[in-house]
C-alpha cells in the first residue's frame, strides 16, 4: 500500500512540474504574440523564435528610423505589430531598394523573409513621414485613402523627416549616385518638398505639391521637365522635405 501510495505521490510531482512548465512556455509564447501598442518586435526567427528587436513610436516621435538592423541584417522572419503602428520594410540600408508595408502581424512565410535591412514604424493613422522615389510606372502604384502607401511596392528610396515630431524639415544635400533615374515621387499626405537638379540646393528646382497639382500624392517628374532618361540621376541631385503645416 505505501508502494502505492508512493508512485502516486511521485506520478503526482511529475504532472504538477509539467503543468507548470507547460504554463510557463505558453506565457511565454502568449507575450510574444503581443506588442505594445506603439510598438513592432522583429524576430530572428518564424514563429517569434530567436533574437529580437522591438521599435517604438515614443511620445514625441513622429517615426521610429532603423536605417541599418545590425545583428538582424536580412535575418527577419516574424513579426508583431502593434494596434497603433504599422511597418515599412526595405531590402537594403538607408531605406534603399525594394519597399513593402506591413500593418499586420506575420508568423511565417514572410514576402521578405531574410531580406530585410532597414525599416520604419510610424502610427497607423498616417504614413511615414517623407518622400519615396519609386520607379514602378505610375499605373502600377496604388493607394487607398484608409490604409495609405500600403499598397506601394517595388524598387524605391525613401528621404524621412525626422524622427523628433520637434524637428519640422530634413535636408538631403547630394542625392546618392547609385540610385538610377528618379521619375515618380510618392509624397506622404500634406508633407513638401523642394528638389534640386544640382547638389547643396543649388540649380533649377521644383516645390511639390504644387498650386495647379491637385489632391495627388504621387507625381511623374517627367510632366514637370524635371527627369532625363539619359541621365543616370534623371535631373535631381538634392532635395529638401518639410512636415505639413511647415512654412
Amino acid at each position: 500500500m505505501a508502494e502505492t501510495e508512493r508512485s502516486i505521490m511521485t506520478m503526482t510531482r511529475m504532472i504538477i512540474h509539467v503543468g507548470i512548465i507547460m504554463l510557463l512556455f505558453s506565457s511565454q509564447a502568449l507575450a510574444w504574440t503581443n506588442a505594445a501598442p506603439n510598438e513592432a518586435i522583429f524576430f530572428d526567427d518564424p514563429q517569434f523564435q530567436g533574437p529580437s528587436l522591438a521599435v517604438r513610436v515614443e511620445p514625441g516621435m513622429r517615426q521610429a528610423l532603423k536605417p541599418a538592423l545590425g545583428a538582424l541584417d536580412n535575418k527577419i522572419s516574424s513579426l508583431i505589430v502593434g494596434e497603433n503602428v504599422k511597418v515599412m520594410v526595405f531590402t537594403n540600408p538607408d531605406f534603399r531598394g525594394a519597399v513593402r508595408m506591413y500593418d499586420y502581424t506575420i508568423a511565417d512565410n514572410m514576402p521578405d523573409n531574410d531580406q530585410i535591412s532597414s525599416l520604419i514604424v510610424c502610427l497607423r493613422e498616417v504614413s511615414p513621414q517623407g518622400v519615396l522615389f519609386i520607379q514602378k510606372r505610375i499605373s502600377e502604384i496604388k493607394t487607398s485613402s484608409k490604409r495609405p502607401w500600403h499598397y506601394i511596392t517595388g524598387k524605391g528610396i525613401f528621404f524621412p523627416l525626422p524622427e523628433s515630431a520637434r524637428e519640422s524639415e530634413a535636408k538631403f544635400p547630394l542625392v546618392a549616385p547609385d540610385w538610377d533615374k528618379v521619375r515618380y515621387v510618392y509624397l506622404a499626405p500634406g508633407v513638401e518638398a523642394e528638389f534640386f537638379s544640382g547638389p547643396d540646393f543649388k540649380g533649377r528646382s521644383l516645390s511639390l505639391p504644387c498650386a495647379d497639382c491637385g489632391p495627388q500624392t504621387v507625381f511623374d517628374l517627367q510632366s514637370f521637365g524635371f527627369y532625363d532618361a539619359k541621365k543616370p540621376l534623371g535631373v535631381i541631385s538634392s532635395l529638401s522635405v518639410k512636415a505639413p503645416g511647415k512654412k
